[in-house]
């Protein structure tokens, strides 16, 4: 299995279960090897931070999240993902240069067809990595950073494998939407008048 870092604290939103705010795309100057698409990464949380997220994530309507770096983990293996493809933009439309997160435009960029408008917002290209079967690790895992997609040291994969391994052994449980529940409850009361019971 191959690494990637990404700098803090990029990993809460990519990690983040819920799905409003999860972020799918990961944004790189490369595309990523050929070989590695449909291939599961582990993601570590490097020990660089982007001064810029966390007003970013502001602009974006994320307003609760943990103000102080600390409360972000460094230097180790959060998280794993599946790099699901990769995308462009179809016209990489002009950026404000006076904008000091460089993410504003003046002419804005043409996203990918197949990007939801909820990944858009986290598309900042110009190579996106969509990033599909995301699993937090209930532990983090202690591992020095590097640059690029690197292997992982064979000790961590083997901590990564047992992880998962917990993970998957849990009951899925998933709850209803309240529109889920209602039509839930209006079928046993059809279902309970049809036989009788009520």
């Amino acid at each position: 299995m191959r690494v990637l870092s990404l700098s803090r604290p990029w990993l809460w939103v990519v990690l983040h279960s819920d799905e409003t705010i999860r972020k799918h795309v990961e944004n790189r100057t490369w595309p990523p090897p050929i070989s590695q698409i449909g291939k599961r990464i582990a993601l570590h949380s490097a020990k660089s931070w982007d001064e810029d997220a966390l007003r970013y994530w502001l602009e974006i309507g994320i307003k609760e999240f943990p103000m102080r770096k600390d409360l972000y983990p460094s230097g180790a293996v959060l998280g794993v993902a599946t790099i699901d493809r990769v995308r462009t933009f179809g016209d990489p439309g002009e950026l404000d240069t006076s904008d000091p997160t460089g993410r504003r435009f003046i002419r804005p960029p043409t996203y990918p067809t197949d990007l939801p408008e909820s990944q858009r917002r986290w598309f900042f290209g110009p190579f996106g990595w969509i990033l599909t079967d995301v699993i937090a690790l209930d532990t983090p895992i202690p591992m020095k950073g590097g640059q690029g997609l690197r292997e992982l040291p064979a000790d961590v994969e083997a901590e990564i494998d047992r992880q998962l391994a917990d993970i998957a052994r849990r009951p899925i449980v998933r709850y209803m939407t309240p529109e889920e529940s209602e039509a839930r409850n209006l079928e046993l009361h059809r279902l309970a008048r049809s036989t009788g019971k009520i």
